[in-house]
């Protein structure tokens, strides 16, 4: 298949279509190059680079990641503009090719000419003309010997009239041009009918698309002479191609518009008949003809074989501009409903695409578009398609009350048109969304009545399905016996041997039940032979691979979890499945948080944040950007943090989801807190969050901002105001039942009154704190209270208390280690003089 070549021994397998066909010919071409890198040194040169599609990409994308362990190097060129430069940027180097300076244009000069110099005046005005540009000094060259305006004399090329005299063309368009108004009349119309062919052209194509007086091969001698073409196949029939694609452009503008569109029509029909055997290889071609001939029903027609073709190579981003361009065509069509018909269809075949890549924005608007077209023409299949379409997205994006509007829709519309398996449809993913809202019971109706109707229709691969969905329901709901017997019943369907997406998407709910019984290997072994059969799957295979590595994590295999996060990662780049890369994303990111790799994690868990915001899934988005909000308050990139917790913000606010407008309410605070030199401002950014903590019932989270806000009144001499909040704080944690924080505020509150010289009082709380922070085993907090509870005592004038005091707390910071402290404690003592023994001396 991948070098057309078809061998009825060696059929290519049934599965291998859309994005799966895709990666095997990734895979394939691979395969090649290493082999052959095996047997000697590889060069692969790949020119003009610019013009390559996103398949041809991704097989250089794909190379990049093998070509260090081979003998194989790899060189591309291509325009700055280039697609591919960025793409590859991060992978190999990047030489820019500047102006040839001007000893390098006298050598082409040289080479032109076929001499050993070139008169330093006449390199030096060609050269200040051409800027450098080797192919307008090629040009320019060729210009001068056809015109005789050089000669050779003593191995010397010189002009024969003054070089100030000399004229040449400002661009290398207009040599060009020139170059092609010396042609004879046959060359120069078989040059441009072969621009309206394109970049590169077959001479059969050619001959059916030229007025039958000219002579095409003494006029493709002559441009091969002239170097305007180039031969590129002798056989199965000659084929050519342009020498720079320049020279297509000034042949293709010096056709009158009307003798355009003639042509184009004359080259697809001519094309259509010449292919027919192989109109999906050329059905891109023969769309773009017809669009340019105005013949918009074939246009049409092979651009939507064109799309189809893409898909199945899984080129979506291709497939996805094909199908809009295609679409752009539709109003040349009568306005009539075999138009609105086929803008249906057109438009379900856009939303399929936008849902693959991920452009979940893009994906409502055309289900709307589509709905706004066909709802006042009232029901048909396309209707409920579209409805069921709409469903299923606000399902993913949690609008559950309108996706059961949407779906309920969609089921009466294909009832009213009697189609059972559009019906079996909604029902499948009513039952979805009853899943999503936690309604397993109601779940498990839908799926048993999906099976009712499959069972009816004897449609044994969707029965498969049904009873996969119906085993995953029961799972849900811990019926683990029955749900075991659904699986088996499905895995015995023999329907499922030739269908691995299904089989795969089985075994995993098989695993996932062995899952959730404990058996890890059981489980593991079942998703081993769903990653096996999924094979060249990607889309399968990045599902499986994200399960084993959450198995791989619960048994301990942290290293073999990163890499098969990895590779699950890579699939699905690769397929451009923006789900499962998000998902991905998102779990090795919060691995590598999880591990303390925080550099590590950061970009992963960027890059899944603008994911999730891509497939509209605010929450996820939210949650992502706060994760990556604290990890740059890790890394002390305080500014950036500032910048993402007010993003985070704003979809708290959008989702209306109070408890993570908080979480950003107080990374604001921190950040504010490191880089805003206003002490009252950051006050008051702690300040914004305490309703949020105090909406929500959270003590323990306002209990936490009052002692903040609490220690910044302190700093900047505040007590009174420090007080209160410490004493609210106090209040919070009782009521919390957290001890260790009600001893911490205790602490705070007897050091305030202190530094208010209420001593009696603040005498009271440090006794009540040291008691409590001794009964619940915070010795630090102990050692606090006892110390300052020593200053309060010779506040007081009692310097037993105080000694007695100070020697308790020197004997905690022995104990914890902490060798300051406890000197200067031992300071202190022996300030007050004698102190007592402590234990052990």
């Amino acid at each position: 298949h991948l070098l057309s070549l078809h061998q009825s021994e060696m059929p290519l397998p049934r599965h291998l279509q859309g994005e799966h066909l895709h990666a095997a010919l990734l895979d394939a071409v691979a395969a090649i190059v290493m082999v052959l890198a095996r047997r000697s040194p590889l060069l692969l040169l790949l020119e003009d680079w610019h013009w390559a599609d996103e398949a041809s990409r991704d097989v250089v994308l794909h190379l990049a990641g093998i070509l260090d362990s081979t003998a194989a190097a790899l060189v591309v060129t291509s325009r700055p503009e280039g697609a591919g430069i960025a793409e590859l940027s991060g992978r190999a180097e990047v030489v820019q090719l500047q102006p040839l300076d001007s000893a390098s244009a006298e050598a082409i000069l040289s080479a032109m000419f076929r001499v050993p110099r070139v008169s330093p005046e006449l390199a030096a005005r060609i050269h200040e003309r051409t800027g450098g540009n080797p192919f307008f000094l090629e040009q320019v060259a060729h210009t001068l010997a056809e015109e005789g305006a050089v000669t050779t004399s003593g191995g010397v090329v010189e002009i024969q009239r003054d070089v100030d005299g000399l004229a040449l063309p400002d661009t290398v368009q207009a040599v060009i041009r020139a170059r092609l108004d010396r042609l004879s009349d046959d060359a120069r119309e078989v040059l441009r009918v072969a621009s309206v062919i394109g970049r590169e052209f077959r001479r059969a194509l050619l001959v059916a698309a030229l007025d039958p007086s000219v002579d095409p091969a003494r006029a493709l001698d002559k441009l091969r002479a002239a170097g305007l073409i180039q031969q590129t196949h002798v056989l199965p029939e000659p084929a050519y191609r342009f020498k720079h694609v320049l020279t297509q452009e000034v042949a293709y503008g010096s056709l009158l518009e009307h003798q355009r569109r003639a042509l184009h029509g004359v080259i697809g029909r001519a094309l259509a008949q010449t292919a027919a055997e192989r109109v999906g290889e050329v059905a891109e071609s023969l769309a773009l003809h017809f669009s340019r001939a105005e013949l918009w029903p074939e246009a049409i027609e092979y651009g939507r074989h064109a799309v189809a073709r893409l898909r199945d190579l899984g080129q979506y981003g291709d497939a996805l501009t094909m199908v809009e361009r295609v679409r752009s065509w539709l109003p040349h069509l009568p306005d009539d409903e075999a138009r609105r018909t086929l803008t249906a269809d057109i438009l379900l075949e856009e939303e399929r695409l936008c849902e693959t890549v991920g452009q979940r924005g893009r994906q409502q608007q055309i289900i709307n578009e589509l709905i706004a077209l066909l709802a006042p023409h009232g029901s048909s299949p396309q209707l409920a398609q579209a409805y069921l379409r709409q469903g299923d997205v606000l399902t993913l994006l949690e609008s559950f009350d309108a996706a059961d509007r949407a779906f309920s829709t969609a089921l009466r519309l294909s009832r009213e048109q009697s189609d059972a398996a559009l019906e079996r449809n909604c029902i499948r993913s009513i039952g979805l969304l009853r899943w999503h809202e936690g309604r397993h019971r109601e779940a498990l109706e839908m799926a048993e009545r999906a099976l009712a109707i499959d069972r009816a229709r004897a449609d044994d691969a969707a029965i498969a399905g049904d009873l996969a969905n119906l085993g995953n329901v029961l799972l849900s709901l811990g019926e683990h016996d029955r749900a075991r017997a659904v699986l088996e019943e499905a895995l015995a369907m023999p329907v499922l041997a030739d269908d691995l997406v299904r089989i795969s998407y089985v075994l995993h709910n098989v695993a996932n039940l062995h899952r959730a019984l404990g058996d890890l290997d059981t489980a593991m072994a079942y998703l081993r032979r769903a990653d096996d059969l999924a094979g060249s799957l990607p889309i399968q295979r990045s599902f499986h691979l994200i399960s084993i590595a959450h198995i791989e994590l619960q048994q301990g295999h942290v290293d073999d979890a990163v890499r098969t996060y990895e590779e699950a990662i890579e699939l699905s780049r690769r397929a451009r499945h923006a789900t499962g890369l998000a998902q991905g994303l998102r779990a090795l990111g919060e691995l590598r948080l999880g591990l303390g790799q925080d550099v590590e994690a950061l970009p992963l868990l960027r890059e899944a944040a603008a994911l999730f915001a891509q497939l509209e899934s605010r929450a996820g988005e939210m949650h992502l950007l706060a994760q990556v909000g604290r990890l740059h308050e890790r890394l002390d990139e305080w500014r950036t943090a500032r910048e993402v917790w007010q993003n985070v913000r704003t979809l708290a606010r959008t989702l209306g989801d109070r408890r993570a407008e908080l979480d950003a309410l107080e990374g604001l605070a921190r950040t504010a807190r490191r880089i805003e030199p206003d002490r009252a401002a950051v006050i008051e950014a702690f300040a914004q969050a305490l309703p949020f903590a105090e909406a929500i019932g959270d003590d323990a989270r306002a209990g936490a901002l009052h002692n903040t806000l609490g220690i910044l009144e302190w700093e900047r001499g505040g007590y009174a105001a420090a007080l209160a909040h410490y004493e609210t704080g106090l209040r919070l944690w009782r009521r919390a039942g957290n001890r260790a924080h009600e001893g911490l505020m205790l602490n705070s509150v007897g050091v305030t009154l202190a530094r208010l010289q209420r001593y009696e009082e603040a005498c009271t709380a440090l006794e009540q704190a040291a008691a409590l922070n001794h009964a619940s085993g915070e010795r630090l907090l102990e050692a606090h209270a006892l110390a300052a509870l020593g200053e309060v005592s010779l506040r007081l004038g009692r310097r037993g208390d105080a000694a007695d005091c100070y020697t308790r707390a020197r004997d905690l910071r022995q104990a914890l280690g902490d060798r300051d402290a406890e000197l200067e404690l031992s300071r202190r003592l022996a300030d007050l003089g004698d102190p007592p023994l402590s234990q052990g001396e």
